[in-house]
């Protein structure tokens, strides 16, 4: 079988991982895999190419803030990508995660249903079914339509105003009569909002979970117990872990310094990973950009715990990482972040509850062994590339899901 994915990023970044490792072990299998990108650094693979400059992404971005329609730009390099699609001439074409501002969503889906090529398309977002929201939040109106929008991001407005309606109507344009497109949700709570969404009236909506690359994370804990000594960390503290590529209010980096804040005097010391932050409580250690998912590997084995303070996601990557490496997870319950949580591997507790997390990461129990193991067969990308195949093959043979 001759499959085609296209991402915005490649080996970096849950979804570019996440297709790199889809790639490789399609591949291991004997089948044509290639893998067309939209932005990051440059990829030795023969099968995997780069369509646009970073300069590009940018630039379009900048335009997309005076003139809106964020997935409406980037005509060149969709032109560019519609060459390479045909010319490689799939059996399938596999869309992942198409936001960054490397390819006209439009052009890019009408093509597609043009051509009759089966398509699946993985939701990491939901701006393929909303007016450009990646994360609509408590709004409802994408199940209908879009346009009235009380949400002022640059998802959602421009200098020219708000275009949300004209590009919600133009998706449920493309998606309509398109037989030969099959959506996944890879949490259940996204695979029910698209099911929702009239946009996607009539298009087959399944779930296959992400997966990770087990062999890289996995409990190391040699190297978990150096750092412990080189952090100085004394063993009646249970170590909490924060990890995300930016500390940002969606990720609810503030609070998580809240929770370390009310935390100051419990035999609790908080680390983290991924950003920086000046003016924090003297329990937490900020230890910036991590480098390489082993290292990151250490550091969800050195933690007793992962809190997940997202005010909005779909199914962290970050909270299969840590299960994988016996480190359970303690959670706001927003999007699929429970379906990430498995029996013995964690709790979720309401949003924004610092409270309830407080008390769930004093009274958290040892993870079992039986539920590390689990969880390893379960988030295993081995598994995943099994589920996609299983459905490429559907697709190919336009059977009913």
């Amino acid at each position: 079988m001759n499959i085609l994915q296209i991402n915005c990023v490649y080996g970096v970044g849950s979804t570019g991982n996440i297709t790199r490792d889809l790639h490789q072990a399609l591949l291991a299998r004997g089948h044509r895999s290639a893998v067309l990108y939209g932005r990051g650094p440059l990829s030795a693979d023969p099968h995997v190419a780069r369509i646009c400059p970073s300069w590009y992404g940018r630039a379009q971005g900048l335009t997309a803030r005076v003139a809106g329609l964020p997935y409406g730009r980037c005509i060149r390099s969709t032109r560019h990508l519609l060459d390479r699609i045909h010319r490689i001439g799939p059996d399938v074409v596999h869309l992942q995660c198409l936001n960054g501002h490397f390819c006209n969503l439009y052009l890019l889906l009408e093509d597609l249903k043009q051509s009759g090529i089966p398509t699946v398309l993985t939701l990491h977002a939901e701006f393929p079914y909303t007016g450009g929201c990646s994360h609509a939040g408590p709004c409802s109106g994408w199940k209908e339509h879009c346009g009235v929008c009380v949400r002022t991001t640059p998802e959602t407005t421009c200098l020219l105003g708000n275009r949300t309606a004209a590009g919600w109507r133009r998706l449920r344009g493309i998606y309509e009569g398109w037989n030969r497109l099959t959506v996944v949700g890879c949490s259940r709570w996204i695979a029910r909002r698209a099911a929702a969404s009239s946009a996607l009236s009539g298009i087959p909506v399944t779930v296959i979970a992400n997966g990770i690359d087990t062999t890289v994370f996995r409990p190391r804990r040699q190297e978990a117990a150096d750092l412990h000594r080189a952090l100085s960390i004394p063993p009646e503290e249970r170590v909490v872990l924060f990890a995300a590529p930016a500390f940002s209010r969606e990720k609810g980096f503030d609070l998580f310094l809240e929770l370390a804040r009310s935390c100051r005097g419990l035999p609790l010391r908080f680390l983290a990973a991924g950003g920086r932050c000046t003016g924090g409580p003297d329990n937490l250690t900020v230890l910036g950009h991590v480098s390489g998912r082993e290292h990151m590997a250490v550091l969800y084995t050195a933690a007793d715990a992962l809190v997940l303070c997202s005010r909005q996601d779909n199914f962290p990557t970050v909270c299969l990482e840590a299960a994988a490496c016996g480190t359970p997870v303690v959670g706001f319950s927003v999007g699929g972040v429970a379906e990430t949580i498995l029996p013995g591997l964690g709790t979720a507790v309401p949003p924004g509850d610092i409270p309830s997390m407080q008390r769930a990461l004093l009274e958290l129990p040892s993870p079992l062994p039986a539920a590390v193991e689990r969880a390893r067969v379960l988030w295993d990308c081995q598994r995943m590339a099994e589920d996609y195949l299983a459905l490429y093959r559907a697709v190919t043979r336009q059977e009913v899901l």
